[in-house]
């Protein structure tokens, strides 16, 4: 399961690689910048976020949705029931496409 803290701790390295403080983030995320306080709030995992503010941090960061969430979690359904890993290729599916759409790639329709 990827959590909040693993989220927002790959928030802070990107933002840390980019040489920005939290107050820059802040400033660049579209359409509707957020506060320092509430990246600092995201970094520790403090707050829920919606997919959008995760999207316009991926934007304003210039990294790709996945890049901010923990590395390994694909293969997370591996151990678990054959209900979980049907759930869990839908959820990629759905992320795979929201990540192209995300893009301008456009995304398969269902």
């Amino acid at each position: 399961m990827i959590t909040r803290e693993e989220i927002g701790t790959n928030v802070r390295a990107i933002r840390r690689k980019r040489g920005w403080n939290q107050k820059e983030l802040a400033k660049r995320v579209k359409p509707k910048p957020l506060t320092k306080d509430t990246i600092s709030r995201i970094e520790r995992g403090a707050v829920n976020f919606t997919i959008d503010t995760l999207i316009g941090i991926a934007e304003a960061l210039k990294a790709d949705l996945s890049d901010l969430c923990p590395d390994g979690n694909r293969d997370l359904a591996l151990s678990q029931s054959p209900e979980l890993q049907i759930f869990q290729r839908g959820l990629e599916k759905l992320f795979q496409d929201v990540v192209s759409k995300f893009k301008g790639g456009g995304g398969e329709s269902t």
